[in-house]
């Protein structure tokens, strides 16, 4: 989050209360939802940075959090700045020409390409993307392995009560039991 920005779009927080209001929810175990776009007058690559750059620091995994280009929706100054910069011709050329779809540029207030835009929006997605998943496989990975070592754990105990005829009838026992833990762990991930 770049402060400047935040300026000139007129809000009325400063990074560093917006980052102490995120850390306070959290501390009440409430997840705050972020809306980060890109793309307004003057922002740059380095502002787009920041924006990840806060979305993977306060990352909680609640939700897949990404980064949006600004949109000047008509009644807007934002609006209002694009018609008079001749961006924009009015209120049918933004909803009939420009604005087709919400993860898509409407009208580039930067100084970047159209298509150095979506390319740098790209890739700061990607990381905010790779990051989501990554952090959820581990968490399933945890999860499913200390169910199935927990499972054999017991299985292990019973069997050590249960069977008397040796070392490899306790292992195709354990081995029966872990494939039908591994089943009812697919079974339920594809339900």
């Amino acid at each position: 989050m770049d402060e400047k920005v935040l300026r000139r779009m007129n809000k009325a927080l400063t990074v560093s209360q917006i980052t102490e209001g995120v850390k306070k929810y959290y501390c009440l175990w409430i997840s705050p939802g972020f809306n980060i776009i890109f793309g307004n007058i003057g922002e740059t690559i380095k502002s787009l940075k920041l924006g990840v750059e806060f979305l993977l620091k306060y990352d909680d995994q609640a939700q897949m959090r990404t980064i949006r280009p600004v949109t000047p929706y008509p009644g807007s100054p934002l609006y209002y700045y694009a018609i008079k910069k001749g961006l924009l011709k009015d209120c049918a050329d933004f909803y009939e020409n420009k604005h087709i779809n919400s993860d898509l540029l409407s009208v580039n207030f930067t100084d970047l390409t159209d298509d150095e835009f979506h390319r740098a929006l790209m890739e700061a997605n990607l990381k905010l993307l790779d990051n989501y998943f990554e952090k959820t496989k581990k968490v399933i990975h945890a999860q499913t392995g200390n169910y199935i070592l927990t499972k054999m754990k017991v299985l292990e105990d019973i069997d050590t009560h249960r069977i008397k005829g040796g070392r490899k009838w306790q292992f195709l026992f354990i081995a029966e039991k872990l494939a039908l833990i591994i089943m009812e762990i697919l079974v339920s991930l594809n339900s």
